[in-house]
């Protein structure tokens, strides 16, 4: 019985989570970095930065973002979620 109560309880968790993150999400535009005032050049060496720590094995993976104003100026993903592939 308490087993699946507890899974009772861990969906009803997991569908709120869901719910709630969708219903608030937010869409932010993409950009030009030079429009909200940064500057394309620094981001790119962020890029090379995030991937140097992949080929480093510093990092396995991950993604960037960067706002400002309520607006994209850099979303970058790299790397690889699993290192076996």
């Amino acid at each position: 019985m308490k087993k699946n109560t507890y899974r009772k309880y861990l969906l009803l968790v997991v569908l709120t989570t869901f719910f709630i993150s969708s219903s608030t999400s937010q869409t932010f535009r993409n950009v030009r970095p030079e429009t909200v005032g940064m500057s394309s050049d620094r981001l790119e060496r962020l890029t090379h930065q995030l991937e140097s720590y992949v080929e480093s094995k510093k990092l396995s993976g991950g993604v960037a973002l960067v706002l400002k104003k309520g607006k994209a100026a850099y979303f970058h993903s790299f790397g690889y979620r699993d290192l076996k592939s």
